[in-house]
């Protein structure tokens, strides 16, 4: 009989998959955090992109637009050419836009992402807005963390 024979034991097998699934979980944490990470500078980035558009409607218009997802687009000089989508799904797809007007401040706006949490994390107290959480948040009024 021959005895010399080619192959992987079962033990062996095992090991081998015990050994890729403790690397798998040790891998899949941290790029989900590296995830998180790049949604948040996004969602900085487009928050800022958003305010640069609202102010230079308020400059062509003389009022801040009544939503930020169609009247920035068609907007003239357009700044905005296209929907941002908020990574977190803020409003539907597209990122948070309130407007308003503040006693002893004027008319304000505040454009925010409300994070990973889904939760909104900022509130509009007198002249200032502030921020409990982790929302990306700007606005024209001052914005307290």
């Amino acid at each position: 009989m021959d005895t010399n024979k080619k192959g992987f034991t079962l033990i062996e097998l095992l090991i081998v998959m015990a050994v890729v699934a403790i690397l798998v979980a040790i891998i899949i944490p941290s790029y989900r955090g590296m995830q998180h990470e790049a949604w948040i500078a996004q969602a900085e980035k487009e928050v800022q992109t958003l305010q640069t558009g609202i102010e230079s409607y308020y400059r062509h218009h003389g009022d801040y637009p009544a939503d930020i997802s169609t009247v920035l687009q068609s907007a003239k000089p357009a700044i905005v050419t296209s929907v941002l989508k908020d990574p977190w799904k803020t409003s539907g797809k597209t990122y948070g836009y309130e407007k308003g007007d503040a006693a002893g401040f004027g008319p304000y706006y505040v454009v925010y992402s409300k994070s990973i949490n889904g939760d909104q994390d900022w509130s509009v107290v007198g002249t200032e807005v502030r921020v409990s959480g982790d929302d990306v948040v700007l606005s024209n009024l001052p914005v307290v963390k």
